[in-house]
């Protein structure tokens, strides 16, 4: 997984916020995290998990509360959006947008990379 196509997603995702189009956001703030961290455990340790609950506990045990936490919390809202049967609102998807922006940081400085603008 390469880190600017993590990047781009989250870009993507900053953009369909501001267009409405709010669980579209949800699922690319969640794709936009998990392709970073399956970038950055690549790096450690060259196996990456499957299972979404295996990569987010690999890093609660390296000490990574919050990238393990948000990890947690977006793909819960990933599933909602992808196969629920209701809508994000546009209060889930900020969050959804901060939580990731958080993450898609801490991310970065464990793996040295760019980041992607705030969100304003």
């Amino acid at each position: 997984m390469k880190p600017e196509k993590a990047l781009q997603l989250f870009k993507e995702a900053k953009q369909d916020y501001k267009t409405g189009n709010y669980n579209k956001t949800v699922s690319a703030s969640y794709f936009a995290c998990r392709m970073l961290a399956e970038h950055v455990v690549e790096k450690k340790q060259k196996h990456i998990p499957k299972r979404d609950d295996k990569l987010a506990n690999i890093f609660k045990s390296w000490g990574e509360k919050l990238v393990y936490r948000n990890l947690t919390t977006l793909y819960v809202l990933r599933v909602e959006t992808d196969y629920g049967t209701g809508q994000m609102t546009k209060n889930m998807a900020r969050k959804a947008l901060n939580m990731a922006e958080k993450t898609i940081l801490r991310l970065s400085e464990l793996n040295k990379t760019a980041v992607a603008d705030p969100i304003h």
